[in-house]
């Protein structure tokens, strides 16, 4: 008889890395009831999703959630889906929720970064010129 194994899988592992890097705050993570409420919100679903049941999503303990409820779980953090069924869009992904972990937690929100994907050449000049003058790591 196979052992059943402790580690969460795929879903659940994405799920948490989400948790853990889109953040209300840098020092503060969405409650499991936050998720619920939010995902509600985009599936108006007279059934609202349970903060037990994220719980259970987030854990491993469940682990074949509807794609309506995926695509909830997109809309609440801001990502796209595809982050939940493709692997190298997961990973793109993730590697942008790190960076945007990190600059917000030096105060840049991805509504900043978002403004400056749309600056005009004039704009995108600007934002070169002034970071030109900024002191270098070492």
């Amino acid at each position: 008889m196979a052992k059943a194994s402790s580690s969460p899988g795929v879903l659940a592992q994405r799920l948490q890395k989400l948790r853990e890097t889109v953040r209300p705050s840098p020092t503060q993570r969405y409650s499991y009831a936050a998720i619920a409420a939010g995902c509600q919100e985009f599936l108006q679903d007279p059934y609202p999703p349970s903060r037990e049941y994220i719980s259970s999503l987030f854990n491993g303990k469940a682990d074949n959630p509807t794609r309506r409820m995926l695509e909830a779980l997109a809309d609440f953090f801001d990502i796209s889906p595809a982050y939940f069924f493709d692997d190298a869009a997961s990973l793109a992904i993730q590697q942008d929720l790190e960076l945007y972990a990190v600059l917000a937690e030096r105060g840049i929100g991805r509504v900043q970064l978002r403004a400056l994907a749309n600056l005009d050449e004039d704009g995108i000049q600007a934002v070169r010129d002034l970071l030109t003058k900024l002191p270098k790591a070492d």
